[in-house]
């Protein structure tokens, strides 16, 4: 009866020390752990965030106009005045002929 109350101590010391080493983590070679890790992340996405607004940032346009000569006639469609050539044609909207676009008109608005 003796001994087997000694290998019943032992195995449940044995059982305990699996226990512990089997549940024991090695140090975690970049420190922490979930700390370090959240903050890595943190990180990366910072910078992920600064490398991604600096390269959408919106080049400077140009701004330029065109001057239109007096000799240089435009042509337009009467029921799409969004179509403008240089040249009589057709609208490739409707087909309708183009007309010659008048400078000075002004639009006509019903209020």
């Amino acid at each position: 009866m003796k001994s087997m109350m000694s290998e019943n101590k032992i195995s449940d010391v044995l059982a305990q020390k699996h226990n512990e080493v089997t549940t024991a983590r090695p140090p975690s070679p970049t420190g922490e752990g979930p700390r370090v890790r959240l903050y890595l992340w943190l990180c990366f996405i910072a910078i992920t965030l600064v490398v991604a607004g600096t390269s959408c940032k919106q080049k400077k346009r140009e701004t330029h106009t065109h001057d239109v000569s007096e000799s240089k006639q435009l042509y337009t469609c009467s029921m799409h005045p969004q179509i403008i050539r240089d040249q009589p044609g057709q609208c490739p909207i409707c087909g309708m002929d183009l007309i010659k676009k008048e400078e000075n008109s002004k639009k006509i608005t019903d209020h």
